[in-house]
């Protein structure tokens, strides 16, 4: 529903108050209603750049950064105007409001065709995600920009990660406070949590409890939204089998997850070549763990011969790859013997070739 100034009014369940707080939305401004917070205009800067190029109801070009401001009262006056703070229904026990929420809406960068996200998205008003058994009402405060977010946009993903049109929302990580729970779920509202599910890049999303990652309250919100990225990095390494001495190939070097992938494995004392695209004089692989780089974009031999040249001619036992195409048909003839790849996303719209033999004499 909308309040008198074209606000759009979001209705959440507040547990410590023992009402339904309204959220009021003016142009792009989240205000956070619960108290407590202490923290003002505080953008999630895992979306800014991306977002700040989103177009909004309007049709003109501006950022969705989530700010948070405090409300106490009927009406407090906000930085940009008076607002009204209605109270509703009386929240039962396990932190759901009594009535369900019919006419609440929330913002949502939502797309209805298939394209590159600087031409599809844009901001809108959507209905309130209901939650059922097992679900859980989570109320956005972070949300990371992945490649895998590109390739669901842009339909390239197979069943059943596929967008239903209109109003499809983005976005395929986050974090967030639980707001309400569904039955026979044994987290409680007020928990923040990380996930990897659908539509993050929004306020409000409904998420299968047990996709949750609850998170220590005091954990930081910019990095909460990131968390997907380690866990699905420890367990790439973990899947490779790549033993301590030994050698692990990882595409899109410069990628959140790759890095990640690095940081552990040199930990384990595992050596890393990193393949990437181009050089990137702002990061330094090598200190983040890789033992050598390899750019695809001036190479002087193959990847296959520059491989195995890195590894003294031991091949690799473990490849994790983001990209696909070409390249990665190249790193499988690589492989030492009972070597394997882990595949974690498929960046090329490139494929590859292989024969049998490419398999039986390798990995």
């Amino acid at each position: 529903m909308r309040g008198d100034d074209g606000a759009v009014a979001l209705r959440a369940c507040d547990k410590r108050r023992g009402v339904a707080a309204l959220f009021l939305q003016r142009g792009n401004k989240l205000r956070d209603l619960h108290a407590g917070h202490g923290q003002q205009d505080q953008q999630v800067h895992a979306m800014r750049g991306f977002a700040s190029g989103v177009k909004g109801n309007s049709g003109r070009r501006r950022g969705v950064g989530l700010p948070r401001h405090e409300f106490e009262g009927n009406r407090r006056r906000a930085a940009n105007g008076v607002h009204q703070l209605e109270h509703f229904d009386k929240c039962r026990g396990d932190g759901r409001p009594d009535r369900p929420l019919l006419e609440a809406e929330m913002k949502a960068i939502v797309f209805d065709a298939i394209g590159s996200p600087q031409d599809v998205l844009y901001l809108h008003d959507v209905p309130m995600p209901r939650i059922g058994d097992g679900e859980v009402l989570v109320r956005m405060v972070s949300a990371s920009v992945n490649p895998g977010d590109f390739l669901f946009i842009q339909n390239l993903y197979p069943e059943p990660k596929k967008p239903h049109f209109p109003h499809q929302i983005a976005g395929n990580h986050g974090a967030g406070i639980i707001d309400a729970v569904g039955a026979n779920v044994a987290l409680k509202p007020g928990t923040l949590v990380a996930f990897s599910h659908y539509n993050s890049w929004a306020e409000y999303a409904a998420v299968p409890a047990e996709w949750l990652i609850p998170l220590p309250a005091d954990y930081p919100l910019e990095r909460a939204g990131q968390m997907v990225n380690s866990i699905t990095a420890w367990d790439l390494l973990a899947d490779s089998r790549v033993q301590p001495g030994q050698w692990l190939a990882v595409t899109a070097g410069y990628s959140s997850v790759s890095t990640m992938v690095m940081q552990f494995a040199k930990r384990r004392g595992i050596n890393v070549i990193a393949l990437v695209r181009r050089s990137h004089d702002r990061l330094d692989l090598k200190r983040l763990g890789a033992t050598a780089t390899l750019d695809l974009s001036d190479l002087k031999v193959g990847i296959r011969e520059a491989v195995m040249d890195m590894t003294g001619g031991a091949g690799l036992n473990g490849i994790i790859d983001n990209v696909g195409g070409p390249a990665s048909g190249e790193l499988i003839r690589t492989l030492a013997m009972g070597g394997q790849m882990v595949i974690n996303g498929g960046m090329s719209s490139e494929r590859f070739e292989l024969h049998n033999f490419d398999v039986l004499l390798s990995g």
